[in-house]
């Protein structure tokens, strides 16, 4: 180890070659050593990061799953996946999805069973139709079999409405929307434990809901029917300002979509997630949670109030394929922070027939999830 330190101390200093060839064999753990203590050296000098074809290139390939990660995605990456209204998850051609997703390189998916309301105003919540539990079980099963982390991420559904429009005018009324939505939301935690399924979102972008105190209940109820990660998705920076909670959960929760003019390029884009990313890392910080950001996709800059990502709602015709692409991999590089724990991309059902989208985030996370190598 004291031939290593001199080794580092050398090679410090300068900054144009990270190792040099001349550098004496080492057995390989030592090897090992030696690349992570000089490479990081060279970085902190330099003030570069450096991609791993860019290593490469030196002579030098991936030394350390961190620093590779640094350069590409979070420790959790891949994409959410909801019942398709052609066929049933538990059918043919979802079971090939899901292995198609976990070809791009992707290790988690978000599995999303739909809850309904009618009406926003409406203390009726129940489950949707759309996906049992049997088939929710055999999604759960069926990914983890592929290798992938499963979230499960129950939505509400209201008819012309979205969960942030949820609202009761009286107290009373609040305490039968938490009651309806509490006997849910227990029945999809049971699946989940039941299938060690590894995140549970216990509500998403439900924002007008976030001051009650029955969260507290509904968190207590929830803790008993299942032992994996709870956490609340807000929507925005915005929107986990206003919640009193997160000492309750295990992550701080967001759904994020950052404005894509098809115009700019990558340093636009970039600047348009770089402002909101820093306040979420800092609430992150503040709340002393890892950061998970459930659903990742873009807006439109010809309709910046629709969560428009990946064809849920049309969009400008100059917002292509191509585009998305070359935006969701500046977006990425910019969210390769430690704090941000995952990042799952709205939409598989959309991306999977994008395949300018699906190539791009293949070659990315194959890169990821690449397996330490030696000189």
């Amino acid at each position: 180890m004291n031939t290593l330190a001199a080794y580092a101390r050398r090679y410090r200093s300068r900054h144009a070659m990270l190792l040099p060839s001349h550098i004496p064999a080492y057995p390989v753990r030592e090897s090992r050593l030696l690349a992570r203590c000089c490479a990081r050296a060279a970085l902190a000098v330099a003030g570069l990061t450096i991609s791993a074809s860019s290593m490469a290139g030196n002579g030098l390939a991936v030394v350390n799953s961190k620093l590779a990660a640094a350069t590409c995605a979070p420790e959790r990456h891949g994409f959410v996946l909801m019942q398709d209204g052609h066929a049933a998850l538990s059918s043919s051609p979802p079971r090939s999805s899901l292995a198609e997703l976990r070809g791009t390189g992707a290790n988690t998916v978000a599995v999303v069973p739909l809850l309904r309301q009618p009406e926003a105003d409406s203390a009726a919540v129940d489950r949707s139709l759309d996906m049992s539990d049997g088939e929710l079980a055999h999604t759960i099963r069926r990914a983890h079999k592929l290798g992938l982390h499963v979230i499960v991420d129950p939505r509400i559904q209201i008819p012309g409405a979205k969960p942030d429009d949820v609202r009761m005018a009286h107290d009373k009324d609040w305490a039968a929307w938490f009651h309806h939505y509490e006997q849910a939301l227990v029945g999809v935690a049971a699946v989940a434990a039941d299938e060690h399924a590894e995140v549970l979102v216990i509500g998403t972008d439900l924002d007008q809901t976030v001051a009650r105190p029955e969260w507290l209940t509904v968190i207590a109820r929830l803790r008993r029917v299942y032992r994996g990660r709870l956490v609340y998705a807000a929507q925005g920076s915005a929107g986990v300002a206003q919640v009193p909670f997160w000492n309750k959960l295990d992550a701080v929760g967001v759904t994020l979509f950052p404005m894509l003019n098809a115009e700019g390029g990558p340093a636009t884009w970039r600047a348009a997630l770089v402002e909101e990313r820093n306040r979420l890392l800092a609430q992150a910080r503040q709340a002393r949670r890892p950061l998970y950001i459930t659903e990742f996709g873009f807006r439109a800059e010809v309709d910046a109030a629709a969560p428009a990502a990946f064809g849920t709602t049309p969009t400008s015709p100059a917002i292509n394929e191509a585009t998305q692409a070359r935006a969701l991999n500046a977006w990425l590089s910019e969210l390769s922070d430690p704090a941000i724990h995952a990042v799952l991309i709205w939409r598989w059902n959309n991306t999977a027939q994008n395949s300018r989208i699906a190539q791009a985030m293949t070659r990315r996370w194959r890169s990821c999830n690449r397996a330490l190598v030696s000189w």
